[in-house]
């Protein structure tokens, strides 16, 4: 057999075993939703036949990971500047508290990412909506669709803050207004995060899910229809003090809102 000959046969041999591997990668990913969504269906009947009717698809369980939070001098310093203008920082107090100031008014960030922004005379508060985004984003703080309730002067714009896209259930973003007029923004936020390296066993979506539906049963939860799954953290404090994002889903009901933490196994209640 010639050189180019073999060199052909050689290249047509590995062609055809690219096209028998990437066959059988996209059969088993076929395979493997086909299973997934079996599995779901399965689930979906099993709450329709206990009287909870669900309104959403859910989502794919991409696995899941603990974050440790991390104070960032640098960009509490750029958020500072973003919520009261050029300021400066004045000595750091007890617990790991900064604040910052000048004559607009002050902030105060802890030591587990919360935050509060006191304004002097009162910002221009334009619409509170519109005034709220606007700040959000001089802020570089994401978050999800902002309510706002009013009641006589006073106006309350309030948002969850998102990590990765995804909401952390117990920090919001609040913007008080009064006489159009934003006078104190309260909130909690990431700076920054890194993925523990402790090795943790997570719960997946589906066993949590049969779990709620446990204590939807046994009457402990009482709804009829579930109207969105979502991914979601659960913002929280070691035993060291160092801040956490725990990873699970937001479930919304019509009978409120729960949190299935991942970590745990635990469903609690969104406040």
């Amino acid at each position: 057999m010639s050189v180019s000959r073999l060199k052909t046969f050689v290249i047509a041999a590995l062609l055809l075993l690219c096209a028998m591997f990437l066959t059988l990668l996209i059969s088993n990913a076929i395979a493997h939703n086909r299973e997934r969504a079996r599995i779901q269906d399965a689930l979906v009947n099993t709450y329709q036949r206990s009287g909870v009717t669900v309104e959403c698809a859910l989502p794919v369980d991409d696995g899941a990971a603990v974050f440790v939070t991390v104070r960032d001098p640098f960009r509490e310093s750029r958020l500072a500047v973003a919520a009261i203008g050029n300021c400066e920082q004045t000595e750091s107090a007890a617990g790991g508290i900064s604040r910052f100031e000048n004559d607009t008014g002050s902030i105060e960030f802890d030591t587990l990412g919360g935050f509060t922004v006191e304004y002097s005379q009162g910002a221009d508060g334009k619409t509170p909506l519109s005034a709220a985004r606007a700040l959000l984003r001089s802020m570089k703080i994401d978050t999800g669709e902002l309510s706002s309730v009013s009641e006589g002067g006073f106006t309350t714009v309030t948002a969850h803050v998102r990590f990765k896209k995804s909401e952390i259930v117990n920090a919001r973003v609040t913007f008080e207004f009064a006489d159009g007029l934003l006078r104190r923004v309260t909130g909690r936020n990431v700076t920054r995060a890194e993925k523990s390296a402790a090795d943790t066993k997570f719960y997946d979506l589906q066993t949590l899910m049969v779990s709620l539906l446990g204590s939807i049963s046994r009457g402990d939860i009482r709804c009829t229809s579930i109207t969105a799954v979502n991914g979601a953290y659960l913002m929280g404090v070691t035993a060291f003090g160092d801040g956490t994002l725990v990873p699970g889903w937001r479930v919304v009901t019509d009978a409120g809102e729960w949190f299935l933490n991942a970590e745990t196994g635990q469903c609690e209640v969104v406040v």
